[in-house]
């Protein structure tokens, strides 16, 4: 009897992280943050996330995997985030906040999880500029 629940818990565990690596686009790119007149540049890590779920997507956390790990938890981008269906979110990471000997991994190295416990890694994005950056 108690392996069988195992089991079902185990399969629905499965089944859940599954279905959730298809709603979440999440892409990471380095860009120069182009400030307001008056500040400088900033070097940074833009992680973009984009739902491609038909239902409500909950994001818990962002984090670069690295020892320490690097939380993403800005000020102006607060966690936790609702995606609706299609809508697209953005948050950054300053360069200079990761260790020296893990940045050239930064892209495979960014970690998403949802409210659902599953984790998900971001991949490089291939397009690099938008309004208010500069790509490197």
């Amino acid at each position: 009897m108690l392996a069988a629940k195992l089991w079902r818990d185990l399969w629905n565990g499965l089944m859940q992280s599954a279905a959730d690596r298809g709603r979440l686009k999440v892409t990471v790119r380095r860009s120069l943050w182009e400030p307001s007149p008056g500040q400088s540049r900033r070097d940074c890590y833009f992680i973009a996330l984009r739902s491609a779920a038909e239902i409500d997507v909950l994001v818990t956390q962002v984090w670069f995997e690295c020892d320490p790990r690097a939380f993403v938890d800005r000020r102006q981008r607060r966690l936790p985030k609702v995606l609706a269906a299609g809508e697209a979110w953005e948050t950054w990471l300053e360069v200079d906040k990761l260790p020296e000997r893990v940045r050239d991994q930064a892209y495979e190295l960014v970690r998403v999880r949802l409210a659902s416990g599953t984790v998900l890694k971001a991949r490089r994005a291939t397009r690099t500029r938008l309004n208010g950056e500069r790509s490197l």
